[in-house]
């Protein structure tokens, strides 16, 4: 890491707004790899940085379970606010000190209204446009940790995916709701006047790796040096919908009359 020595340079401080399945681990990862950078998990989950709380190793086929502990133990059920403070003062050598916040995890308006008050927080806005795609994927990683317990979500290499049924209504309702708060989120923050870097999981990851000039934004935007930065995750799966999907021809049809039909056709990145 290195030191932050000229204090006539403020320290940066950024949240990313995103949602599961969006590519954010991947950008955490990568955006740690730099040693400027000091990039955390979800800290309002109680999930790494200085609140983090590793539930014991019994709980590990049981998700429910070792979120509650992790986020009751952490503090962050109690004193989400104080964890968000204490992330974001946890690297005081670093250029630049990250955290990731979803999306569900902000419905607290008291949460949001802490992050509000926070002197120049940036905030890097990591969306997935293929609301759709999300949501089975999603779908997949519960399935995923439900058969391989802790550590399935994520990998650093394709695998072949078995498909699931996927309920049509359940579908339009999480990605209706998905929609709409991160469009309250983004609104809540760009009427507040931070400063915002909106980066598209399709985009960003289309080719593999990050594209030079979506790196060079990124460490301009974090205030650090433009050095090469890495993160080993993959997509899990480049497979088409119809191939995850069991009823794939019953969602079609479900959604063909909606406001999330084009995302039947939408094209697939290559990497997440």
């Amino acid at each position: 890491m290195i030191r932050v020595t000229d204090p006539a340079i403020p320290q940066t401080k950024c949240m990313i707004l995103t949602s599961q399945r969006s590519g954010s681990v991947f950008l955490q990862k990568y955006l740690h790899s730099h040693p400027e950078i000091c990039c955390h998990g979800e800290v309002l989950l109680g999930l790494g940085g200085p609140c983090g709380c590793e539930p014991p190793a019994f709980l590990n086929r049981h998700r429910r379970a070792r979120l509650a502990w992790a986020w009751v133990f952490s503090g962050a059920a109690i004193s989400p606010n104080r964890v968000i403070d204490r992330t974001l003062d946890s690297a005081p050598d670093a250029r630049a000190v990250a955290f990731r916040g979803m999306y569900n995890q902000l419905q607290r308006q008291s949460i949001v209204e802490h992050l509000l008050k926070i002197p120049n927080l940036k905030i890097i806005h990591l969306m997935r446009d293929d609301l759709l795609r999300q949501y089975v994927s999603r779908k997949q990683m519960h399935h995923r940790y439900n058969l391989h317990g802790k550590g399935s979500a994520h990998t650093s290499k394709p695998l072949k995916l078995n498909a699931i049924s996927i309920s049509p209504a359940a579908a339009i309702a999480e990605m209706t709701t998905m929609a709409r708060s991160r469009e309250t989120l983004h609104k809540a923050f760009e009427n507040n006047g931070n400063e915002i870097l909106t980066l598209h999981y399709e985009r960003l990851l289309q080719s593999g790796s990050v594209e030079d000039s979506d790196r060079s934004q990124l460490c301009d935007f974090l205030g650090v040096s433009d050095q090469e930065m890495t993160s080993d995750l993959v997509k899990m799966s480049k497979a088409p919908l119809e191939d995850l999907v069991d009823n794939y021809d019953e969602l079609k049809s479900v959604l063909q009359d909606t406001e999330f039909a084009d995302l039947l056709d939408a094209e697939q990145p290559v990497l997440a």
